[in-house]
């Protein structure tokens, strides 16, 4: 079967089969994703085991953007990317994300509308969410056996920093933010407890508007014309997310 098809079009020659993988990949991605929003709501001052969120929003961002990637590209080109070109992007979501929003910038359907140019600028620009995707990437790349790494050579120790201690030092700048939070905290400790969940809110919405900025992608005509019927089990939800409901724990 050829993935040739005209350029800005469907794709009807694909078995049901791919189409499954397709909506069955978007639907796992976007489980991913859900479960590390709730794992990161789930932290607070006792509570602040990371690991598991990086390894689900690591893997959920990265399998979303290769997805949208993906599609993106087949209706771009009429022709569908090979393995090659998706095996050599790794893990790396920033490489992934940049290689996206160079192919939906120029896809007029899309890149035409003043909320995707919005989307297109806060992906590319926002400093919070590019901290975030990077270490999503570090992790993925590098870091996801970072103790065990350790254990084998204790060097690593000191040449890449702990993916744990850098998604505290995250935490920490966005604390650093709310208004009397470190006066509060100074003058009684379990005040951690009540100002934990305005970080993570804060955190949840930054990631919240780039899962929404993604979703958008599939109903807003950067994949084609089978993106609203793809995506529409997996990110009918976030696509249709508020403003004022980013960040809320669901």
């Amino acid at each position: 079967m050829s993935d040739d098809v005209p350029p800005g079009s469907a794709a009807p020659d694909w078995p049901i089969e791919r189409w499954i993988a397709l909506i069955k990949g978007l639907e796992d991605a976007s489980r991913l994703i859900d479960l590390g929003m709730t794992e990161l709501h789930s932290l607070d001052g006792a509570n602040d085991f990371n690991h598991g969120i990086l390894h689900l929003l690591s893997h959920g961002f990265e399998r979303l953007v290769k997805y949208t990637l993906f599609l993106a590209l087949l209706n771009r080109e009429g022709v569908a990317p090979d393995a090659a070109y998706m095996k050599g992007l790794g893990h790396d979501v920033s490489r992934a994300l940049e290689a996206l929003l160079d192919v939906v910038s120029n896809e007029p359907k899309y890149a035409d509308r003043p909320a995707a140019a919005e989307d297109i600028a806060f992906m590319r620009d926002d400093p919070d969410l590019k901290r975030l995707i990077a270490l999503y990437s570090r992790f993925g790349k590098l870091d996801r056996y970072f103790d065990l790494n350790v254990l084998i050579d204790p060097t690593v120790a000191t040449s890449i920093m702990d993916p744990a201690a850098e998604w505290r030092e995250i935490e920490n700048d966005f604390f650093d933010r709310i208004p009397g939070g470190l006066e509060a905290l100074a003058s009684d400790p379990t005040a951690l407890a009540r100002l934990m969940p305005i970080v993570t809110g804060e955190i949840a919405a930054v990631l919240d508007r780039f899962h929404r900025c993604l979703a958008r992608m599939w109903f807003w005509g950067a994949v084609g014309e089978d993106g609203p019927s793809s995506a529409t089990s997996a990110l009918s939800f976030i696509n249709y997310l508020n403003d004022d409901e980013l960040g809320t724990p669901r």
